[in-house]
């Protein structure tokens, strides 16, 4: 697992108003979903694509944080060296 120390781990950083926005749009995002879940008939195309980019968001989302803690561990392993 050797890492390019050099290369930065992120892109940019989250500030709290950005987290905050998120989540109250995700909130109202799960309820307009709740709401369409109510119906068992097919879903939109529309819908389908929306649930399919917010998944590929979240699975990259979780790769750059696999990412971030992989560094985060060897960095912390290379200063307990010391």
């Amino acid at each position: 697992e050797s890492q390019e120390i050099d290369q930065p781990d992120y892109d940019s950083v989250a500030s709290d108003e950005d987290t905050d926005t998120d989540l109250r749009v995700g909130k109202a995002d799960r309820a307009k979903s709740l709401d369409s879940d109510l119906s068992d008939g097919p879903i939109s195309v529309q819908e389908f694509l929306e649930v399919k980019n917010a998944l590929s968001a979240s699975e990259a989302k979780i790769q750059e944080l696999m990412k971030a803690n992989s560094n985060l561990s060897e960095e912390l392993r290379l200063m307990q060296k010391k």
